[in-house]
This record gives C-alpha cells, sequence and structure tokens, in this order.
C-alpha cells in the first residue's frame, strides 16, 4: 500500500474529509452574484465509491458548490491490487516479529498484553500459510532476548507457545531489540539474504532506555526504564533503526503503535521531519562575543562585589567570525566570562540594609546558535500504524501488513522489473469558468497548470491502493486533489464545470487480471460536472401615487427591470391637485434591493371672495355678492352697486383689489344715503291778496 497524495492549498486548495459522492441539492432560490442571479446543481457523477475488480483502477471526480459562483472540484483515483498468479516461484519472506514485553504492556490490569498474544499468532498463522515463510520472534524490555530463531512453519505451535510464554515487566529498550534483529538477520547465509525481510515492531510507549552506540550495546545503556523518554531515548532508537534499514537489503520495517499517547512515542516509531524538529541534534556553531554595559555591584565589609549571579543594564555586544562545533543533542548557552568593571559608577541606592550600584565593564564570552540537522531517518514503511489498544484494530493492521507483502500494485508495469506507472489525471475545466489560484495549484508538486487545464501527476511510488482482499473504496483509500473553480460573469444556461476529464496509466497486461490481454497504456474517461445557470439580475421599484384626504385615488404600481437599467417615472396631473416626489426620484436605475418612487398629490386650497352691500341706515340692502375657488395669487376686483351719486356716497372696507393670499377676503361697501333738504320761495303781497 502506498500513502494518500495528500495537497493542502491555503484556503483555495483544500484536501477536505471525503464523504461517499453524492451531490448537493441545487438552491431553492436563486443567489445573489454581482448584478446577475444564480442557480446552480451538480450532476453526471457517480454516486458512491465503487468496488473494484483485482487489478483495476479507478478515478472520479466529485464536483461540490460552495456558493457564490464557486464550485470544490476534487480529482480521485484509487485502485485495487491483485495477487501473484504467475508460475513464477512464490517470492520467500523472513518476518522478524519485534513485540513490547515492556511492564507498561500490563499496568493497571491492562488487555493489550493479551491484544498483542493474540495479533501476533494470528500474523503467524498467516506468514507461515505460504510455504516457504519463516517468522522469528524478539522481545524487549529492559533487555531484548530472541525468543525464536527464524522457523518455517514445520514449527508454527512451538512459535506460538512461545508467543504466549512471553511475560511484561521492566522497561522500554526498543533500540536494544533492534540491534538484536540486525544481527539475527545478517547472520543468516549469504543465499538466505536473497530472501525479502520484512520487520514488524510493536510497542505501547515511548523508549526508556538507550545506547550510546549503535554496534555494542555492552555496558552503555543510559536512562532508568521509567523516566518519559528524553531526546537521547528517541534520537539513539530512530538511528538504530535506519542503521537496521540500512545494513539489510530490500528490508521494510513496519510499525504499529498500539495505544500510545505520547508524541516521543509516535516520534519513534514513525519519525518525520516535523514530529521529530526537537529532538533531531544540532548543527552548533560558537562566535566570540564583547559585552559592554554596567554591572550590578554591592558593597560588603567596606569593599565593592559583583552580584551573583551577573546583572547588567544597557549592555550591547560586539559578535566575532563564527567556528563550527560537531553535532551535540542540546544547544548550550550564552558562556559569559566574570566582567572587569570600573568607573564611572551610577548612583548609590540601599536596599535591606546593602548599598548598591552599577559600575561601567566589559565582558567576554562565546554565543552559541544551531539549527536542526536534516532529516533523512524515516526507517518505516507505509502501512505502519498507530492505533488505539483494541484488539480488532490491531488484528486489522497485522493484516493489512501481511497482506500487503504478496499484493501486486494494479500500475506496476512488469513483474520482472517491477516498475510502477505513474497516474496521470488531466482536467480541463469548462471555458465559462476560471480555477481560482492557478498559480498556487501550478506550483504544488505534481501539479501544473495551463489556462483552463489541470494536469495531476501521482508518482507510482505514491500511488494509493488497497489490498487484493478487499473490493470497495473508501475515504482513507483515496489519492485526492482538490482545488476550486468560479464561474466567469456570462449569461448563460446550465453551464458545465467539466470540459472533459481522464486518467492514463500504463499496466502489466499479461499478469494483471483486470487488463489482461489489453494495451499496455490505458485511459478512463472521468465523469462528473456541476451545472451552473447565470441571469440577469431582477430589481423591483414600487411606484405609488398618493392623495392626500382622499385615499380612495391612491395607487401603487411594482415594476420589475434588469438590474442596473433605468426608468422614467411622471406624476399624473389632476386639476386641483400640487405634487411632490416624497420617495426616491423621477429617473431610477434598478438595483438588487427593492425601491420606491412616490408622488404625493395635495389638493391646492381655494379662498372666496365676499363683497357686502350695506346702508348705513339699515333697512333694505344688496345682498352680499360671493364669490369662491380662488387660489393663492389669483387677482381680484370688486365695485360698489350701481348707484345714483345724488342719493349715495359710498365707502368701503377692505382692499376693493389685489390678490389672493392664504385666506378669504371680504370687502364691505356702505351707502349713506344724502341728506335732502326743501327750498320753499314765497311770494306774497304784503296788502294781501292774490299773487
Amino acid at each position: 500500500m502506498k500513502k494518500t497524495l495528500s495537497i493542502l492549498l491555503s484556503a483555495l486548495l483544500v484536501i477536505s474529509s471525503f464523504s461517499p459522492m453524492t451531490f448537493a441539492e441545487p438552491p431553492t432560490l436563486p443567489e445573489v452574484y454581482g448584478d446577475l442571479n444564480i442557480t446552480a446543481a451538480q450532476g453526471d457523477g457517480d454516486e458512491i465509491l465503487p468496488t473494484l475488480d483485482e487489478g483495476e483502477i479507478w478515478a472520479g471526480k466529485d464536483v461540490v458548490y460552495e456558493g457564490d459562483g464557486e464550485f470544490e472540484i476534487s480529482l480521485l483515483a484509487g485502485g485495487r491490487n491483485f495477487t501473484k498468479t504467475t508460475t513464477l516461484p512464490q517470492e520467500q519472506y523472513d518476518v522478524v516479529l519485534v513485540l513490547d514485553r515492556s511492564g507498561s504492556m500490563t499496568k493497571n490490569q491492562s488487555t493489550k498484553f493479551a491484544s498483542m498474544k493474540t495479533a501476533a499468532k494470528g500474523a503467524v498463522d498467516s506468514i507461515l500459510a505460504v510455504p516457504g515463510n519463516k517468522v522469528a520472534v524478539v522481545s524487549y524490555a529492559d533487555y531484548s532476548t530472541t525468543d525464536i530463531t527464524l522457523t518455517d512453519a514445520s514449527a508454527i505451535q512451538s512459535i506460538k507457545d512461545t508467543i504466549d510464554g512471553l511475560y511484561s515487566d521492566g522497561g522500554t529498550n526498543i533500540q536494544n531489540a533492534l540491534l538484536r534483529t540486525e544481527a539475527l538477520l545478517n547472520d543468516r547465509t549469504q543465499a538466505e539474504k536473497e530472501r525479502k525481510s520484512i520487520v514488524i515492531l510493536m510497542s505501547d510507549g515511548e523508549p526508556t532506555y538507550y545506547h550510546t552506540s549503535l554496534t555494542n550495546h555492552t555496558g552503555n545503556r543510559v536512562g532508568d526504564g521509567i523516566a518519559p523518554a528524553s531526546k537521547e531515548e528517541v534520537w539513539y532508537t530512530i538511528l538504530q533503526a535506519q542503521q537496521l534499514k540500512n545494513s539489510i537489503s530490500g528490508l521494510d520495517i513496519y510499525t504499529i503503535g498500539f495505544g500510545i499517547n505520547t508524541d516521543k512515542a509516535e516520534a519513534t516509531l514513525m519519525p518525520t521531519a516535523v514530529n521529530t524538529i526537537d529532538i533531531r541534534p544540532m548543527d552548533i556553531y560558537s562566535k566570540p562575543v564583547i559585552g559592554n554595559g554596567e554591572y550590578l555591584q554591592y558593597r560588603s565589609w567596606g569593599s565593592w562585589y559583583l552580584e551573583t549571579p551577573i546583572e547588567s543594564r544597557n549592555e550591547t555586544y560586539v559578535y566575532g567570525v563564527p567556528t563550527f562545533y560537531t553535532v551535540s543533542m542540546n544547544l548550550p548557552p550564552v558562556d559569559w566570562n566574570t566582567p572587569t568593571v570600573g568607573s564611572p559608577y551610577s548612583s548609590e541606592w540601599r536596599s535591606w540594609g546593602t548599598k548598591y550600584r552599577y559600575a561601567t565593564g566589559t565582558r567576554t564570552g562565546t554565543a552559541y546558535e544551531g539549527v536542526p540537522i536534516t532529516f533523512s531517518h524515516q526507517y518505516w514503511s507505509d502501512g505502519s500504524s498507530l492505533i488505539s489498544s483494541d484488539l480488532t484494530a490491531l488484528i486489522k493492521v497485522f493484516t493489512d501488513i501481511i497482506n500487503d507483502i504478496t499484493n501486486v500494485p494494479p500500475h506496476q508495469i512488469s513483474e520482472v522489473e517491477n516498475n510502477l506507472s505513474n497516474v496521470i489525471i488531466t482536467d480541463v475545466v469548462g471555458d465559462d469558468f476560471e480555477i481560482v489560484n492557478s498559480a498556487a495549484l501550478d506550483a504544488m508538486p505534481g501539479v501544473t497548470v495551463s489556462g483552463n487545464t489541470v494536469t495531476w501527476t501521482i508518482s507510482g511510488a505514491d500511488f494509493y491502493t488497497i489490498l487484493a482482499n478487499e473490493t470497495q473504496l473508501v475515504e482513507s483509500s483515496l489519492n485526492k486533489l482538490t482545488f476550486s473553480v468560479k464561474v466567469k460573469e456570462t449569461i448563460g444556461t446550465d453551464l458545465p464545470t467539466n470540459k472533459e476529464a481522464s486518467a492514463n496509466f500504463n499496466v502489466d497486461v499479461v499478469n494483471n487480471p483486470k487488463y489482461k490481454n489489453s494495451t499496455v497504456e490505458q485511459t478512463r474517461d472521468i465523469p462528473g460536472t456541476g451545472l451552473i445557470t447565470l441571469v440577469a439580475g431582477q430589481g423591483t421599484i414600487i411606484e405609488n401615487h398618493i392623495f392626500v384626504g382622499d385615499g380612495d385615488r391612491n395607487t401603487t404600481t411594482p415594476h420589475n427591470g434588469i438590474i442596473g437599467s433605468t426608468r422614467n417615472f411622471e406624476p399624473v396631473e389632476h386639476a386641483g391637485y400640487n405634487y411632490e416626489i416624497t420617495a426616491g426620484n423621477s429617473v431610477m436605475n434598478f438595483t438588487r434591493d427593492q425601491q420606491v418612487v412616490t408622488f404625493t398629490y395635495t389638493p391646492i386650497p381655494k379662498y372666496k371672495l365676499t363683497v357686502n352691500h350695506v346702508y348705513s341706515t339699515g333697512g333694505d340692502f344688496i345682498p352680499p355678492e360671493v364669490t369662491t375657488d380662488y387660489e393663492s395669487g389669483d387677482p381680484y376686483s370688486t365695485a360698489p352697486a350701481s348707484y345714483d351719486a345724488n342719493d349715495f356716497t359710498v365707502s368701503n372696507s377692505g382692499n376693493t383689489s389685489g390678490s389672493f393670499g392664504s385666506e378669504d377676503i371680504v370687502v364691505t361697501y356702505t351707502y349713506t344715503p344724502i341728506e335732502k333738504f326743501n327750498l320753499t320761495v314765497t311770494h306774497v303781497y304784503s296788502t294781501g291778496g292774490e299773487f
């Protein structure tokens, strides 16, 4: 089995936990996408991971809509191994089981020791079921022992009885067990060394001993078997395992961490560049340094002495040329000499009866720096595992390792050369989409991006497969590359993310049962596409006409339009009303949000002109003249009624002419009769008589 190729690109390139290839339901309502609306869905893909025939390679594509016009695309691939069925002799194996019998295996009545024995005996049955295979058992606690040398199936019961007879006590000296295993495998004859060598190492914790030599463990054991592992205990164990790996040609070492719970235990059994960063030795170099500053003194019995440890202030440093040292486990501290001090001195002060001051001076020292050595110590093989203390999980790991020994990868090109084909997956993204952060994707190992084409080359050594006795692809058996594509802002219907996708690889057409008598070069189309529809976004403007005091005349009309388009709005002329726009404008642009334009109509005020005609003496008078429907600003003019100027004089109150303001106008004409007198002329005779 080969380890999954996982590519993690921050934010835009995500290797996420994989669920079965089911496609999300499309949104029930269109999404907002700039000035456009989106509906999106997935389609044309396998709904579940398939079962595979022996020797088959499968490739697929999972498409998930993430929203905002973006799809997450996962390119997927997996394969199923096949068992050897050729007439060539079965390859034979020497398998060494290296078993932990430290006290922690039975601590607090733990069942780990019993579970390990059960799983190990099952492994013995499986290994020795193949004629010619041999098994040895090495166990370890404070020291290791060779419990069974390499033995074939004729002594299978003796091997299992020996495993049953192991007892648990003491510390954890993995390093000594590794050296013993190296000696066991090297003691074989030259012909025996041509056989495939396998070591299966199991431990439930970190080492509690180490040896300073990798070739002789006599008299140089360090550690008490109890205290938590030091850096040296972990590192020397890793070095011993690496030496074992290098000393035996073609050796595979499988490690099983059984219920471990410390970082150092993990770093011991499955060391990587990451988990050994604080354990690896350092490349050390030193630089001479001069410190200039002020150093604390105290006064005692009439003399001044430097405070210890040295306390400084305002210190500056001058560094010299570095000198390189040999590799050391720990980075030394800065090594300072005693300062030479003198005047000037600071002001003195007293604390708890003692006088203090700072004296100016200089001191010399050595500064050390370093970086962890380069990591090149991965001794463990793919298939190693860190598991819980559950018996079922342990048996499965043992079973997987044993099965892996005789499985042939489906992408093996020929059994003779044992070379593995790369699997090349090409995905051409639809023309209406663009790859998100394509530069970062292109920079990933094995991935190239050219325009809208992503090419992912999975090296043959890294291509993950399931065992020949398995059939179902699952999450953990997938090679997976995930990236994102985003639709361009182009109106269209059912735009596909996928233009074309395929997988290409080579196979052994003589022995691979799936592709037997086929062509060496294989091409597999990859289905799976996401569909998206982009339509112009619609906006709504509500047009209101509101009549103050006459609600029955109000109207409301919605108008829909493409976002960004313009609509003009006009008032309706109504006699006797003034209008104004109380919301919105007469020209409106449609937007994503609903808008309102409101015309408010207010009745125009009407005024009354009253002209009164009255007699100053009372009595009958002319009825008032009343006219209405004058508006503010309208002119008016009045005149008295017809009259005989010989009989009346006329006066008025109010302005007899002008313009209306904001109130009614009253004009009163008063008619005053002109007072009349009689003139009598009498003609008389003084003597009387007719005249």
